[in-house]
């Protein structure tokens, strides 16, 4: 990971590393622990919408077959490990790629998908005293933006609140409160906010952090089916 870290600091661009990129993806599999598979879906979200920034010429197919052996090894990772905390960062990385388009995907499809399996992390958290949640605060800060029509994302998000409330304290939740209501992101700087904040992830950041940033996605994944 340290040599697409470097490509994107110095070039903006993952392409002299794709190489390399490819072998981490060959080398994934049911042994892979769930904070690389976590760093997978990060990346895969990358990969997915980067080319349409020009950070990346990952074609879509590549990325397709990726995400499909992706899905399966979280699917057989979720039966193998057990740990609170393991099945934590397994539900993140699913929530992560949940709406990436699969192949007949319909557009209420991909909502219901990705706020399902929202809906699996949370609970999977609230399970896990210890596990942080304030970037699962961060990534419904900016889904904000389409939670007018959908009920479903905004009991989730008050569960969300909820969960800071307790463990950061009711400060922490009202402030996040008040930054959701004067939200005024359009689809287009959220797309951007995707690619910069992806591209952060692989300048060193920290896997929590990254993936709030990667799971922008949402945005990306709107306007158009790839």
């Amino acid at each position: 990971m340290g040599v697409t870290s470097g490509e994107l600091r110095g070039k903006g661009s993952l392409d002299p590393a794709l190489p390399l990129v490819g072998d981490f993806f060959q080398e994934l599999s049911t042994e892979s622990p769930p904070a690389e598979l976590l760093d997978a879906a990060v990346l895969t979200v990358y990969c997915w919408s980067a080319p349409a920034h020009g950070q990346a010429s990952v074609p879509q197919e590549t990325t397709k077959a990726r995400l499909v052996k992706l899905d399966g090894l979280l699917e057989e990772s979720c039966r193998r490990h057990t740990s609170n905390g393991d099945r934590c960062t397994i539900c993140e990385a699913r929530a992560m790629v949940g709406f990436i388009p699969r192949d007949g995907d319909a557009p209420q499809h991909l909502i219901d998908r990705f706020i399902g399996l929202w809906e699996d992390v949370v609970r999977q958290v609230k399970k896990t005293p210890l596990f942080p949640v304030a970037h699962i605060a961060d990534i419904f800060e900016v889904l904000i933006s389409f939670t007018e029509e959908n009920n479903r994302l905004r009991a989730l998000i008050d569960e969300v609140d909820a969960l800071v409330a307790e463990r950061a304290g009711k400060g922490a939740a009202a402030e996040r409160a008040r930054r959701r209501a004067v939200a005024i992101s359009t689809p287009a700087d959220m797309s951007r906010l995707l690619t910069n904040y992806s591209a952060r992830k692989w300048v060193g950041l920290a896997a929590s952090t990254s993936m709030v940033r990667s799971s922008l996605c949402w945005s990306s994944a709107m306007p158009t089916n790839p």
